[in-house]
């Protein structure tokens, strides 16, 4: 017996440090964290509507204060449902409704429709009628309850185990979503991948800069073709908004550069044109207003400043301090990207980064899994 507690001591000692580890992420790690969604279907008819919230917000403290929460991975989900065992009408006064309820609590993968854990907590609760009686006893589930932290560690070990037994079919997974066209998916696929999961991590993010520049460069092309549409129809604001998505990094990032050259001094000679026109007109406030947008960047710049100049002297002294505050340049709202990064650790550093940016906006967007919660029933057979 005391040899049995000394191994499992020295177990536990050994496992510490690495939950200590993934509990203290921050919200930028969210992603390589191992998480629970809390769910309670629509269609579960075991947990009254009026119970329904209160048992999701359970859910969540449960996963939460067992070190899973934030729901960064949707696929993995914390469930429940309920059985009523007794029901009693109290010898009182005022009379008052007892009732005992066994809630069965469940982590599973909804992708394989597979159950990794479960429990069972049975609960009291007493109010004025069923409703509040049964509210009553789903408030006195203690998140941290013996048996809600094993079906948290139980459901994190298959996780895990999940992980490290399909990693291959899971970058397999996230490659054919790549070669679709799908890198939004694919990203999160591998970015998700819990860095607990040490070697399974490793291989993911050795993918995901490749897959990355895969999504730029797709998006680039894209940009680049609304670019060249906006332009022939001689938008240059449209024009500059698409050129601005593109970075240096990007394959067609110099043929971008070429039509953001043509587009700025299409911009900044109709601009100088307009001014000369307004003011061949007399009218100075118009004048003003084009000038305003020929920036320091154009090449025609000097003539723009030297037609300013000759406005000016011909205003009354009231008049050029209103002058000078309309054609004060304004800031270009959109302008190309032109940093670029040389060292290919930083390259591939930020690239992981902003999958992984990618792959929360994804979720933020529109959880990728919504179509499994659709049919959950399968979990309280």
């Amino acid at each position: 017996m005391i040899k049995k507690i000394i191994i499992l001591m020295i177990g536990v000692l050994l496992v510490l440090p690495h939950l200590q580890a993934q509990n203290s992420l921050g919200k930028s790690d969210d992603l390589a964290r191992i998480s629970l969604t809390p769910i309670i279907p629509d269609e579960l008819q075991t947990v009254p509507v009026y119970a329904k919230k209160l048992l999701k917000n359970k859910l969540q403290q449960v996963a939460t204060m067992n070190g899973l929460g934030g729901g960064a991975n949707p696929r993995f989900i914390i469930t429940a449902d309920v059985d009523v065992l007794t029901k009693d009408i109290t010898p009182t006064t005022p009379i008052m409704t007892a009732v005992t309820l066994q809630v069965n609590f469940y982590v599973a993968d909804v992708v394989a429709q597979k159950v990794f854990s479960s429990a069972m907590i049975e609960v009291k609760g007493v109010g004025s009628n069923e409703n509040k009686a049964y509210i009553s006893g789903i408030k006195r589930i203690a998140p941290k309850n013996p048996q809600l932290r094993y079906l948290i560690e139980s459901g994190k070990e298959k996780i895990i185990e999940y992980y490290n037994s399909q990693c291959d079919v899971i970058i397999q997974e996230a490659q054919t979503k790549a070669s679709m066209k799908e890198f939004e998916k694919a990203m999160h696929t591998l970015t998700t991948i819990p860095e607990v999961c040490r070697e399974c991590y490793d291989k993911a993010m050795n993918l995901v800069p490749d897959i990355y520049q895969e999504f730029m460069d797709d998006k680039c092309q894209k940009d680049l073709a609304k670019a060249q549409a906006a332009y022939g129809k001689k938008d240059i604001e449209e024009t500059m908004k698409y050129l601005s998505e593109i970075t240096p990094e990007s394959k067609c990032y110099d043929d971008a550069q070429t039509l953001y050259g043509e587009a700025e001094s299409f911009y900044c000679k109709e601009a100088l044109g307009a001014a000369q026109g307004y003011w061949a007109s007399q009218n100075a406030d118009k004048a003003a207003e084009a000038l305003s947008k020929v920036s320091s960047d154009c090449d025609n710049y000097a003539e723009a400043q030297k037609l300013s100049a000759e406005i000016r002297k011909k205003l009354k002294d009231d008049e050029q301090r209103e002058w000078d505050n309309k054609v004060k340049e304004q800031d270009r709202k959109y302008t190309l990207a032109e940093k670029r990064i040389d060292s290919d650790t930083e390259v591939k550093k930020q690239q992981i980064e902003a999958a992984q940016n990618i792959a929360v906006e994804s979720i933020n967007s529109g959880n990728p899994y919504t179509s499994y919660y659709s049919n959950l029933m399968w979990i309280f057979r």
